[in-house]
């Protein structure tokens, strides 16, 4: 009864122009997230509710909830409405009456909605799928969905809003009924009524059969479908493939009465090649003309099921992972099961995410007693010793380690007391190593083959960034393997069919020879149709070979892009991070060059290094926009190697980081130190706050400028007001936190798109509110310049309702001014363009034409942070950069 006590005692609040609910694919209906506060279920009692509140005219909240309350009757609803109402006063939802503006919430225009009369076919066999997602403001007429114009497409009842988001995946009308009346409760709910409402819903063109859907949801269902029908068929042709292995190894050990040691790597990750353990193994296996296989049997299981691995920890022997920030968390849980099932299981750990440094491994191993040994730096060679000084160690109990002392490269357990081995050096002939995919060790790979597979061309990386860990081969000569066996590599994924190639290496397009292997991938897709999507970590200092490589992948159908890891340009900060970064005309160049010839070029910006600031990260953002590059912006992680981890630089640039939760997003963090995802959140240079306005900077850059969502407006408001774009950008930010009620559509972008990614309701209605926004805060001219801007904004932002090609008459000659704009900035005027061209005013009229080949107004909504590769919602007009071309390309390669 508290809830119901605490709200009764409200008279005069009512439901704030800002109220939204939200209705997603992967969550159904709720209020949304913003960027404090998770997103909140909403229930059938809290859809009335809000309905009920909208509805008050005299603001009587306590009399909405009273009869809601009423209506439903049970103590567990009272309780909930309470929470909801919390969560209202939360997020500024709740308003005195005497502060709520007049008129609509929405202030929409009243449009033709379809007749809750009209009956289509019904079926309750049929199954559909809602059009989302979507964002539906509150009002006194109820849920109002608005289309791009701002007119009111349909105007939903509480009843109706439920069932909608009962199809929020693909689902028989039966079922969905069955689900109202069994998970709601829906008293008021009947077949008849049910029926009505599915025909309003398909009428309104919110409902359509499942096997058209086209939305983003369907998008990444499709492509997990086809990678689950991978992992069936991996785990399917695994099953068989490592119960014959067992056999064979129990008919031998019959035979010659000998019973081998098992070698189990571990891994979780599912259609992935796994280049590490498989070098391991494959290293292990082919050891001095493969003496150790006579005592150890090198189990190839790389889709271990749990009831198999608990049947090998049982078993007993030797289980290695190799640990990255992704599989770290995993890998230890294993582990413990391992050690827990028998106490002489051999647990090896490795990989980048394992500690090197002393104090950082004495606490690995103090606090996870289910490790036995940690082996520091590359594994190969350090594996095969470590395994033959241990081959008469293994019996009924724990392990005899000490004989390890003489194996450099590893530290170990050995009693109370940890030990650590003196470094091993580096293989420097890598081509000694031998490679799994072509000596066997893959062999499950080709009877089914994995979406992914990981290559290496070249070890090592020159440059010693303090933040990196290239394996432990930062700042050291690179090594390289021969073009051959690259060649041989890249044929055995092109022939098997795998989708996609990660190459491995930290600075590929570094030698001249990069060229000759990209175009060995494009003709290899052009031979095979594989693989169809290429990444890879590019030169970061050498960058003339970058628009060849690009060039040739792309031409062969390849999904990619040249990325640059600029990580910064500031001076302070590269200094503090020991960076050497490429020359600024190397970088201008490559721009312009790829921008000619249509090419996709981004640039990584880390926030949150030792030695920046928040002006510092505002000037890099300013400087990808100058530029008209794409950034990825990073946060910065302290990998448990890399130099910035060091105690002692640490303590110089006083470095405090936190332990990022599982799925985190911008300000979410959780608990101090401990391992998984490390990210800096504070340094001598920028406090916590300082980086909680960088976090919120970083989500407005990118919907603004990298999604587009205010580009447009941005450029013209550098040359009209004398505005950098990031310090509009800033300003907004600053001024929609100061009084969110009067910008409602901004202060939804601000605080919830990014968990959205759909349109605020209406884009028209945002337009209409950056428009009042620049003329109240700028000293510019409410003209023809400003509508043809803000015109040509609203055009190229996507809306499910809209219809291509669309073709603006303009008072203006936009595409003409922007590309006079461009044309300055490549010759050397990028920061004062807007002095050196004529005003936009003095443009004349011209048509401007927008369309949608890639089908972003369909494919591209709904994709959040996490969703690569959309990272842009780029339509294609005169002003358009490169990216449509690569939904098209995911859209066919998908």
């Amino acid at each position: 009864m508290a809830a119901r006590t605490k709200h009764t005692a409200r008279q005069r609040y009512a439901l704030s122009p800002l109220a939204r609910v939200v209705v997603t694919s992967s969550a159904g209906l709720e209020l949304p997230d913003d960027d404090a506060l998770e997103a909140v279920s909403l229930s059938w009692p809290g859809v009335c509710l809000l309905h009920e509140l909208a509805r008050e005219h005299s603001g009587l909240s306590s009399q909405a909830y009273e009869r809601v309350v009423t209506a439903f009757g049970d103590t567990p609803v009272e309780d909930s409405l309470g929470l909801l109402l919390e969560a209202l006063e939360a997020r500024g939802w709740l308003v005195r009456v005497s502060d709520r503006p007049a008129g609509s919430l929405a202030h929409a225009e009243q449009g033709e909605m379809p007749s809750s009369s009209l009956v289509a076919a019904y079926d309750e066999n049929e199954s559909l799928s809602a059009e989302l997602p979507l964002v539906l403001p509150v009002s006194s007429r109820g849920y109002e969905i608005l289309d791009h114009e701002a007119r009111l497409r349909c105007c939903l009842a509480p009843d109706e809003l439920v069932t909608l988001a009962g199809f929020c995946k693909p689902r028989r009308c039966g079922d969905v009924l069955d689900a109202l009346l069994d998970q709601y409760g829906m008293n008021t709910m009947d077949e008849s009524r049910f029926r009505k409402i599915v025909s309003r819903l398909r009428a309104a063109g919110l409902l359509y059969p499942g096997d058209q859907a086209s939305s983003a949801r369907e998008m990444k269902e499709k492509k997990w479908n086809m990678l689950s029908k991978r992992m069936v068929a991996l785990t399917e042709t695994g099953d068989a493939y490592v119960a014959d292995c067992l056999n064979a190894e129990r008919d031998r050990a019959e035979r010659d009465g000998n019973r081998r040691i098992r070698v189990v790597p571990v891994m979780r990750q599912r259609a992935l090649a796994p280049l590490a353990l498989g070098m391991l193994m494959a290293s292990a296996r082919a050891y001095e003309g493969g003496r150790l296989q006579k005592h150890y049997h090198f189990l190839p299981d790389w889709e271990p099921r749990v009831m198999r691995l608990d049947h090998y920890a049982r078993e007993g022997g030797v289980f290695l992972f190799s640990n990255y920030i992704w599989s770290h968390q995993e890998n230890l849980k294993l582990s413990a099961q391992v050690k827990q099932a028998r106490a002489g299981n051999l647990t090896i750990h490795g990989g980048p995410d394992s500690p090197k440094y002393p104090v950082d491994t004495e606490a690995y191993f103090r606090e996870h007693p289910h490790i036995d040994v940690v082996v520091h730096g590359e594994a190969e060679v350090t594996l095969c010793h470590l395994l033959e000084v241990l081959v008469d160690g293994f019996g009924d109990g724990p392990v005899d380690l000490s004989p390890l002392k003489h194996v450099p490269g590893l530290s170990f357990r050995n009693g109370d007391q940890i030990v650590r081995t003196a470094p091993r050096e580096q293989v420097m002939d890598l081509d000694a190593l031998p490679s799994p995919y072509l000596d066997g060790t893959f062999e499950l790979y080709e009877m089914a083959p994995p979406a992914s597979a990981t290559l290496e061309t070249n070890r090592g990386c020159p440059y010693g960034c303090t933040f990196c860990d290239w394996g432990s081969a930062t700042a050291s000569k690179v090594r390289r393997f021969s073009l051959d066996r690259v060649y041989a590599e890249l044929e055995w994924c092109a022939r098997n069919k795998v989708t996609s190639i990660f190459l491995a290496d930290a600075n590929f397009g570094m030698f001249e020879r990069d060229v000759e292997i990209a175009e060995k991938v494009a003709e290899l897709k052009t031979r095979y149709g594989y693989p169809k999507v290429f990444t890879t970590n590019y030169a970061k200092n050498k960058v003339k070979y970058l628009r060849r490589i690009v060039g040739s992948l792309i031409d062969a159908g390849i999904l990619t892009e040249g990325l640059l890891s600029l990580q910064s340009m500031d001076p302070h900060t590269l200094s503090a991070i020991d960076r050497s970064n490429i020359k600024t005309e190397k970088y201008d160049e490559l721009a312009r060059e790829f921008r000619n010839a249509g090419l996709p070029l981004f640039v990584d910006i880390m926030m949150g290094l030792p030695g920046s600031t928040r002006v510092s990260f505002a000037n890099d953002l300013q400087q990808c926009i100058d530029r008209e590059v794409a950034a990825k912006v990073l946060q910065t992680e302290l990998l448990v190697n890399s130099p910035m981890n060091e105690p002692a630089y640490r303590e110089k640039h006083q470095i405090k980081a936190v332990t990022a939760e599982k799925g985190w997003l911008n300000s979410r963090v959780a608990e101090e130190t401990g391992l998984g995802r490390n990210v800096v959140v504070e340094s001598a240079t920028f406090s916590r706050k300082d980086y909680d306005e960088m976090l919120d900077l970083r989500q407005a850059f990118r919907l603004f400028e990298n999604f587009g969502i205010l580009r447009q407006v941005g450029r013209f408001m550098r040359q009209a007001a004398r505005e950098r774009e990031i310090d509009l950008i800033e300003n907004m930010r600053r001024t929609v936190r100061a009084s969110p009620g009067e910008w409602p559509h901004l202060t939804f972008v601000f605080r919830s798109m990014s968990w959205i990614m759909a349109p605020p309701v209406s884009w028209r209605l945002f337009i209409e509110e950056v428009r009042r926004f620049v003329l109240r805060h700028y000293d510019i001219a409410d003209d023809s310049a400003l509508r043809t801007v803000l015109e040509v904004q609203h055009a190229l932002l996507p809306a499910r309702d809209r219809v291509f090609p669309q073709r603006l008459s303009l008072s203006h000659d936009y595409a003409a001014w922007h590309r006079d704009m461009i044309e300055a900035k490549d010759h050397g005027a990028r920061e004062t363009w807007h002095k050196e061209i004529a005003l936009l005013a003095s443009y004349p009229a011209a048509d401007f034409e927008v369309s949608d080949p890639a089908r972003v107004c369909t494919t591209a909504l709904g994709f959040t942070n996490d969703d690569a590769p959309y990272n842009d919602w780029e339509l294609m007009s005169p002003v358009a950069r490169y990216t449509s071309r690569r939904h098209l390309e995911f859209a066919e390669s998908a």
